[in-house]
């Protein structure tokens, strides 16, 4: 199966963009004029346009890998905080695929702090989606056997964390469940900042299984370059 192209819209996982001279992207001339991309908001325009959508089969085909499962507390899907695309690619660094995960947005426990975070979100990093990281890697013998979280793991915090660390560390695919028919892995997210784990930090909570999302290729580098802001990249 050949890989699809798809052109997102203006407005994609983001109220507004802002380009370093704090002119937002809608209103940028290249918005407008397509001849005219050479500024950063240009670029951006450009980096949306040449996403590559996936299917299930051509992931398996290309990386020998499927698509995890997500489990997300209810709480965060009644925020409009869903997971709107996950991202796949062969990582530059290590031996392993980097999976690069787009929620809609995150909200902060505290309602002021979530309003004033999602103000200064918009000029610093171009976006209103939140974006985390991890990297699924091969053991000697080729097979997918850790992954690594790279400020992106919980460790032991919870939904109540009013300040949470992302925590970096490498963690055994045998620490992680597996669902039972397909043998995907199963992630869960325990902290309202889309912190991953390997089990459910939050027993008293509801969750959601998420098991089906819009698939792309790409690393995390070029998820971030649709975006125009003061921050190129943020965890």
């Amino acid at each position: 199966m050949s890989v699809d192209r798809t052109v997102f819209p203006a407005n994609y996982g983001v109220r507004r963009r802002f380009a370093r001279t704090s002119v937002c992207l809608e209103l940028c001339c290249c918005s407008r004029f397509p001849c005219c991309r050479r500024c950063p908001c240009g670029r951006a325009l450009r980096a949306r346009e040449s996403v590559q959508m996936l299917s299930p089969p051509r992931l398996q085909e290309m990386h020998g890998f499927s698509p995890p499962i997500f489990k997300v507390p209810t709480i965060d899907h009644a925020g409009d905080n869903d997971i709107v695309e996950v991202s796949f690619a062969e990582s530059e660094t290590m031996d392993g695929v980097e999976v690069t995960v787009i929620f809609k947005d995150e909200d902060r426990p505290n309602r002021c702090a979530d309003c004033f975070y999602d103000v200064i979100r918009l000029p610093l990093f171009g976006r209103q989606c939140d974006i985390e990281t991890f990297t699924v890697l091969r053991g000697p013998a080729g097979v997918f056997d850790r992954i690594h979280f790279e400020g992106t793991y919980s460790g032991d915090q919870d939904w109540s964390a009013q300040v949470p660390r992302h925590m970096t560390a490498v963690v055994p695919v045998s620490e992680f469940e597996l669902e039972s028919e397909s043998g995907r892995l199963v992630i869960w997210i325990n902290v309202w900042n889309h912190l991953f784990g390997p089990r459910n930090n939050n027993p008293d909570m509801t969750f959601d299984t998420v098991d089906s999302f819009l698939l792309t290729r790409g690393l995390r580098r070029e998820v971030d370059a649709r975006f125009v802001g003061l921050l190129n990249r943020v965890a």
